[in-house]
């Protein structure tokens, strides 16, 4: 009776371990690479679908240095009109004159060059300001992956060797199980410490069970940062690790407002903001630019009928705004 026990436990003790590796084949989990810390970053910063949203406002951000620096640049317009005319013409002392149709033609070159103008400036630092802004926020963003990286990468590693400690108390509790087996044959052992041995081995089992699922959702949620499948992890080493300085209090405030990438986007933020202010207040200075131009005329009004004209121009024009000041609603008693 006892080595038909002994044998139907064996029995029972082969299907579980059978199971178990039903279950681990049906994860999926076989055939996939082996994956380090670095490897996982190097993944995630090519996959990861919040990181490369922050790359495309990074790069929007970009633009407004060339758009601030644009205003300052030379403009350049051209007219080219070609129009069909049929005029009469009659002069003060009776006489006609009937052109019949005819053609006339306009074209004109024109290059604008500001010398001297606020608002062009302040919109070229208020580009900068925003560029440098939004380079900082990317760089915010790279840390903030590293640590989204890290966090998932170390609770998919514990949850690992989790499994690996529970598998260890079920390979622990199967001996002490083949022990019990051995000393009840013996007359040694007693039936109490079998049963007892069993109802432990079923607890682990349960709790392998438990960490192989949570394990498994640990992967899941590092296979959505990294963008690919994963079921084995490089153990992390202590090896080249930074070691943290001890410093006053002080001294890690000043390296957070020196060093700290939102900060320094917030401090980019506020000075684009006071280029704004500096921007809409250049309406009421002075604006100066170069002008160059050239232009071509030919029968374009009645009294230059079949005459070709070439004009080139060269000058600086001035634009003042109006020095009339509105009367304050806050002073009673004028207009």
């Amino acid at each position: 009776m006892q080595k038909s026990l002994a044998k139907r436990e064996s029995t029972r003790r082969q299907r579980c371990w059978l199971a178990v590796a039903l279950a681990l084949l049906s994860n999926g989990t076989w055939g996939k690479e082996l994956m380090g810390l670095m490897q996982a970053y190097e993944a995630a910063r090519a996959h990861d679908p919040v990181f490369k949203g922050a790359q495309a406002v990074r790069d929007e951000g970009l633009e407004h240095q060339a758009i601030g620096q644009a205003k300052l640049l030379p403009i350049i317009s051209g007219v080219v009109s070609s129009n069909q005319n049929q005029s009469r013409v009659t002069e003060a002392s009776g006489r006609t004159d009937n052109r019949g149709r005819y053609a006339s033609n306009t074209s004109s070159l024109q290059l604008r060059q500001p010398l001297y103008d606020r608002e062009a400036w302040a919109a070229k630092e208020q580009g900068a300001a925003r560029t440098a802004a939004s380079e900082a926020i990317f760089r915010f963003r790279e840390q903030e992956l590293m640590v989204r990286v890290f966090e998932a990468y170390s609770k998919a590693l514990l949850a690992s060797e989790e499994v690996s400690l529970v598998k260890a108390q079920l390979q622990s509790a199967d001996e002490l199980l083949r022990a019990n087996e051995q000393r009840l044959l013996q007359g040694e052992g007693t039936r109490t410490d079998m049963l007892e041995t069993r109802s432990k081995q079923a607890l682990i089992q349960a709790e392998l069970i438990v960490a192989q699922d949570r394990a498994q959702h640990a992967l899941d949620a590092l296979q959505a940062i990294v963008g690919k499948p994963v079921s084995r992890l490089e153990r992390l080493s202590s090896r080249g690790a930074a070691r943290l300085v001890l410093g006053a209090l002080d001294d890690w405030r000043s390296k957070a407002f020196d060093a700290n990438p939102e900060v320094e986007s917030l401090k980019h933020t506020l000075e684009a903001a006071r280029q704004e202010v500096r921007r809409v207040d250049s309406g009421h200075y002075p604006r100066l630019a170069l002008i160059l131009s050239v232009g071509n005329n030919e029968s374009d009004t009645t009294s230059t009928y079949r005459q070709s004209s070439r004009t080139t121009t060269v000058g600086v024009q001035l634009n003042c705004p109006s020095l009339l000041v509105a009367p304050s609603l806050h002073s009673p008693g004028r207009l």
